[in-house]
């Protein structure tokens, strides 16, 4: 069993409408903290459980709850100081982390990561997800929220054209056979539900990770995504990277080629259906992919 020692930061119910609406200003002031300590815990216990055991009489007395319950949900953020006046752009939200195994997770709710404990933190920041070390936690507490969920269809079908979208649009050869749609498929909701497990409720979560670095080795972003090193290619393919000749790694391409890629895999995104698709003709990886999708909603 290892401890840590780290300064834990309490923000009152409201610091969420600072933090958590989209695109707050820089200098938007988040509220004064209810309460601060430095603490030593057990490092591979869950945040929340550390927080409601060190301000336990805190959130009793609140006025904001008025002792007539103790809120279990806490959405987590880092910073590197915890002197007033705070800034929203002082804070840094743990969108995804790596688990002890070395594969990225997302949270189910993108604010609700509380669960996650101080070795979450720490290997996440070693994996260069976190640009400062998690040294200041802030802790928001979190109401009005029912649970996460299970795997849903939902998932399922925003997430299946990763699994064999790419592989049925690229034609790729085994065995100089193209695989069957219905072994392809089998796969996808393989790798489906174990990213649902990860938190990994969108294929825009993968744009973004991807991100988190200006260049990746084929074999270590397979390992942390869970992937083969295969399909870990041709994900990156999709998204518009290019390998370089030297190295052998992956970044992102600025020519008009890898630009249409990017943005065709930003239309497959679930929020892009949301908004009116510009005038024109949609590639035939764009319509596998909506074809796919479509696929494995009617399970």
């Amino acid at each position: 069993m290892a401890y840590t020692s780290r300064t834990l930061v309490l923000l009152p119910l409201r610091a969420a409408n600072v933090v958590w609406i989209p695109s707050p200003p820089s200098d938007a002031l988040v509220p004064t903290p209810t309460a601060q300590r430095v603490v030593e815990f057990d490092s591979s216990r869950p945040i929340t459980e550390v927080i409601v055991e060190t301000f336990h009489k805190d959130l009793a007395e609140s006025d904001e709850f008025g002792g007539a319950w103790i809120p279990d949900l806490f959405g987590v953020q880092i910073a590197a100081q915890h002197n007033a006046p705070l800034h929203a752009s002082d804070l840094t939200p743990v969108t995804f982390w790596e688990d002890s195994k070395g594969l990225v997770n997302f949270s189910r709710i993108p604010f609700l990561n509380g669960h996650l404990s101080a070795d979450d933190l720490d290997r996440t920041y070693a994996a260069s997800y976190l640009k400062q070390q998690p040294q200041v936690i802030y802790a928001i507490p979190v109401q009005g929220l029912g649970a996460a969920g299970g795997p849903d269809l939902y998932l399922l079908s925003n997430l299946a054209w990763l699994g064999v979208g790419l592989i049925l649009s690229e034609g790729v050869m085994v065995g100089k056979k193209v695989l069957k749609e219905h072994q392809l498929t089998t796969e996808a909701r393989r790798m489906a539900r174990s990213f649902e497990e990860r938190g990994i409720r969108g294929v825009e979560s993968i744009r973004l990770w991807a991100c988190t670095r200006e260049s990746w080795d084929t074999a270590d972003a397979a390992r942390k995504l869970g992937v083969s090193d295969e399909m870990m290619e041709s994900i990156f393919g999709a998204l518009g990277y290019v390998q370089r000749a030297g190295d052998g790694t992956w970044r992102l391409g600025h020519l008009r080629g890898s630009l249409l890629k990017q943005q065709e895999w930003i239309n497959a995104e679930p929020e892009a259906e949301i908004v009116t698709p510009p005038d024109h003709k949609r590639s035939r990886r764009s319509r596998a992919f909506r074809a796919l999708r479509r696929l494995f909603s009617r399970e």
